[in-house]
């Protein structure tokens, strides 16, 4: 790799090294050199990667947990929600049945009783009023 890329700036290094006395043989890498330094510059660039990739993972965990955390509370705020609504239903059900059993009752009251009229606080005289037969007089009664 490093032989073909710059042939003329090795040869004119190796000119260079020989007037100074210098074995080029000496500074040109054998291929298992270049291999190791090869390796090593992966090896570097693999690190600095899988900490580039630790760092984004660690800090998606970290905004994930976050999220989560504001999902759950979000979920305990609707399903308090979901309870207090579920507790006036109830409460509205109970008193729609308590309203059709007296309704109920009033019906199955009026078929088989004669109605009265309830007293007027204000009134002197207390009227019950039922309703007569054909046959009887309305009695009048006054308090004693």
């Amino acid at each position: 790799m490093g032989d073909l890329a710059f042939p003329a700036a090795k040869r004119a290094l190796s000119i260079i090294y020989q007037w100074n006395g210098v074995d080029t043989r000496a500074l040109t890498p054998t291929p298992d050199q270049q291999l190791e330094t090869a390796l090593a510059g992966v090896r570097q660039e693999m690190t600095a990667l899988h900490d580039d990739l630790r760092q984004e993972v660690s800090t998606s965990l970290t905004r994930i947990c976050t999220e989560m955390q504001e999902l759950q509370g979000n979920l305990a705020n609707f399903i308090q929600g979901m309870t207090n609504m579920l507790t006036t239903l109830n409460q509205a059900h109970t008193i729609a049945q308590a309203a059709q059993q007296m309704a109920a009752d009033v019906r199955n009251g009026a078929n088989n009783q004669p109605q009265s009229n309830p007293p007027h606080p204000g009134a002197g005289l207390q009227v019950n009023m039922e309703l007569p037969h054909p046959d009887e007089n309305v009695e009048m009664t006054s308090p004693t």
